[in-house]
Parts: structure tokens; sequence; C-alpha cells
């Protein structure tokens, strides 16, 4: 029997789903699943890749005689540089705050609006060029020495198969790809004295890209398993899971530690109202446009949540928090803005950034802290609503109905609020849309299966276990 595996690569957990057709039936199974941190190493906050590579490739070995294919996804911006073959160090994560260096390194040679017009990109200090006009700076270097550049998922591809490709997903997070001709703007990395030498050729979504023979790591050279490609970025594999992906009326709403809020489009939209309100562009399955807000998300709530428990010395489960909510009135409640640099901070209290903002914008301070289970939850759909607004207003458009995704989608606080806020009908899950999103295009190209046939499988599966 014929299965794939799926590696899904969070910014905490990363896990391991094992998938395969039984029946015209989907079946489905996680078979591994560990956390991993942001290490201090060398002066610069770090993925501990090697953790990740280990731990990754000891499942395909647990299941090699099972598997005929893997694939990986992960979240966006953030690389790892290859020299002589060989890693060059751990990749650095896009929460490292010296990344805001390069917006300054930026604004020396060019005004943000014209980066954002050659780029499509939201300005963010985590995307990848930023980072890398950090680096440059930080290491007083022009890339010469590196021969590649890999982001997270296709630098795990590279260690299993020997690849060096690049998802066109990833690239279009970094703010180095031109939207509209779907290639690299070498234009650009030329005016920043960034070595382009060290960006491949995109793989084609459905691709094999190769074969664990050929892989870097001695123990998969055994195995026979192809490596596919997929819509490598997490939220563009979990975009392949909603409504919106057929249907340009329905808005998705990707919900976990990052909020991703927008629509598939039919055509890039990068002119000045697009900069001026920060929206982005970027690439889904099958080199789809996508139109959509990057915005801090649950990440505030699970800080908040975190440091609650340690200070009232117990847990809170979310049964528990959706009761306090349900008690607390949405009239004068107090709000803060979600985009505020400090609620994206690794260092900085949740706390301490909520009353900070509550009293420099004049709203009280409650005593009771559980009250700000409700004000996060307030506060994310308050952004929403603005950005919906935002979307509407750039394509000429009303949307009234929005696919929700994610671990926000198993929140009934969050979606009703949704709801009674935005005014829209919600369609709610699957919570595990990218893993599904991975599944999907290795099933596919594995099993040999039409467009039509494959929908009805997943569709049945949905409707079944969602």
């Amino acid at each position: 029997m014929k299965k794939v595996l799926a590696i899904d690569m969070g910014a905490t957990s990363i896990r391991a789903i094992l998938a395969y057709i039984e029946n015209d039936s989907l079946k489905i199974e996680e078979v591994m699943r560990f956390s991993h941190d942001i290490v201090d190493d060398n002066n610069r906050k770090r993925w501990q890749f090697d953790l990740i590579l280990k731990n990754i490739t000891d499942t395909i070995l647990k299941y090699k005689d099972e598997i005929s294919s893997v694939a990986v996804d992960s979240w966006g911006v953030d690389f790892g540089f290859i020299k002589e073959n060989e890693l060059f160090e751990n990749p650095i994560s896009y929460r490292d705050p010296e990344n805001s260096l390069g917006i300054e390194q930026s604004l020396e040679k060019k005004p943000l609006k014209d980066l954002f017009l050659e780029t499509g990109n939201q300005i963010n200090s985590i995307n990848s060029f930023f980072q890398l006009l950090a680096y440059k700076k930080i290491n007083n270097t022009n890339f010469k020495d590196f021969d590649t550049l890999l982001f997270i998922p296709d630098l795990i591809n590279y260690f299993l198969c020997g690849a060096k490709k690049t998802d066109i997903t990833m690239a279009s997070t970094s703010q180095m790809l031109d939207m509209n001709l779907k290639k690299w703007n070498f234009k650009l990395l030329d005016e920043f004295d960034i070595n382009k030498n060290m960006f491949t050729d995109f793989s084609k979504h459905g691709e094999i890209i190769g074969n664990t023979k050929n892989s870097k790591i001695e123990a998969l050279k055994e195995c026979d398993i192809d490596v596919v490609s997929i819509p490598a970025h997490d939220t563009a594999a979990a975009i392949t899971m909603t409504k919106s992906n057929e249907d340009p009326n329905t808005m998705f709403l990707s919900s976990g530690t990052w909020t991703l809020f927008g629509v598939v489009a039919d055509k890039a939209y990068i002119n000045e109202k697009v900069f001026e309100k920060n929206l982005t562009n970027e690439i889904g399955f099958g080199e789809k446009n996508l139109l959509l807000k990057n915005i801090t998300g649950l990440f505030v709530f699970e800080k908040f949540k975190k440091e609650l428990e340690q200070i009232k010395g117990k847990k809170y489960t979310y049964e528990e928090i959706e009761n306090i909510c349900n008690e607390i009135s949405l009239d004068g409640l107090e709000y803060f803005d979600i985009e505020d640099e400090r609620f994206s901070s690794v260092e900085k209290s949740a706390i301490e950034s909520i009353e900070e903002y509550l009293k420099e914008t004049g709203q009280k301070i409650s005593e009771n802290k559980e009250r700000y289970f409700k004000v996060i939850y307030y506060s994310i759909v308050k952004n929403l609503k603005k950005v919906k607004k935002d979307i509407e207003e750039v394509t000429a458009k009303t949307y009234k109905r929005i696919h929700i995704i994610g671990g926000g989608s198993k929140s009934k606080i969050l979606c009703n609020l949704i709801k009674e806020m935005l005014g829209v009908d919600l369609i709610e899950g699957p919570q595990e849309a990218t893993a599904l999103g991975n599944i999907y295009v290795q099933i596919k190209k594995i099993y040999n299966l039409d467009s039509e046939k494959i929908d009805t499988i997943f569709n049945k599966y949905k409707k079944e276990n969602l």
C-alpha cells in the first residue's frame, strides 16, 4: 500500500503524518510530534536545525518500508546557506531583533514604497530580504562565499535528496520575487550587492524533485523514497484546503501563531493603495495569487496564557477560558493594536505589553488579569474588521463569507466574535489544514489521481472527520 509522509513544521512544534487511500477513503495517522525552541547562538536567535533534521530523519527511517514519498512545509521567510555542500550555520530566526537592521540598510538606497512597488510584499523586518541586509551589515559580506540559499523546507529537502530547488510559495514571502513575472528580482539583488548566484530554480508543485538514494544523510541512502514538491509555505498549503481556493468570493483566515487573512486573487495587487494599507502579495498552490495581511495572531494569547498560569499557579483549560470570556461584555471593553511591534516580541511580557498600551491610550488597567483573555480575542477581531475593509477597498469587492482554518478555528469565542463583528458567514476548520494541503499534493502525485477524484476523497474526509 502506498503511503505518504507529511512533515508539517511549525515555529514551536513539528509533526509527521502518515496518509494513504483505502477503499476511496483518506486515512491519516500522526506518527511524530516534538517541540523545538529558538535558541541564542553566536549572538543571534537561531533554529535548532540539527535537532529538527534528526527527528525528521529518525521518523523516515522508522517508516521507510511503508512510505513512497515525503514532503515538507514550514513557516515562511527563514533560510540557510549551503557552502561546499554543507550547512554553513544554523538558520537565524525571523524573531531575531537584529533583523530590523535590514530596513535601515534598505532605506539607504531605496524608499520603502519603491521597494514594495518592485516586489509586492508587505514591508516587515522579518522578510528574507531585510534579514539578508542585516546579515550583510553584521558580517560584512556580500555572500560570494556561499553556494546556495535555501528556505527552511527546501533546506530539509536538500538533506533528504540532494536537490537544490526552491519552492515559489516560500520565495513569495522573501521580498525578492517579481510577483507579476513569478521570477527572482535579480535587478534588486544586484542593486543591493547580494550574490544572485545563490538563488536556485523553482520546483513545480507535484513534481518529484529527488529521492533519498541521493540523500546527504548516509542512513537515508539505503531508502527508496521520493521527495515531492508541494506549496511549502504553511499558509499556501493550508489555503489549498479552503473554500477560497475555488471560490473567489470567500476570504481565507489562517489563525495560528500568526494570523494570515486575505483572498485568492485574479492578479497581484501592487500599487500605492496596497502599500499604504500594508497588505502583501504572495503565491499559493499552482502559482495562484494571494492578497493578504500578515499579522501577529494567537502568539499573544498563548504567551499571555503561559504568563498568567505562572502568576496564578494553575493551568487554564480552554473551556475555562471560554467561560471567563462569556461573562465579559464587549461594551466598553479595552483593546490594543495587535499590529504594534511590542506584541510580536519574544522578549517582552504579554501582560506588560497589554497594560503599557492601555495606559498609553488612556484605557483602564484591570486588576482581574483574566479579563485580558477577552481583550486579546477582541483586539484580534477588531483588527480583522479593519483588514477586511482594506481588502474590499483594494479589490472593489464585498466578501460575505470567511473560511477559518488553523488552531483559531477551534475557538468558539474567536469564531463567534468574527461572525458578530464582521457580519459574515463562517466556515470553520480544519484545524490541521496545512498538513492536509501537504498530503493532498503528495497523494495526487503518488496515486496519479485526477482533480475530481482527489477532491471527492478529501471532501469526504473533511465531512466525516472535521
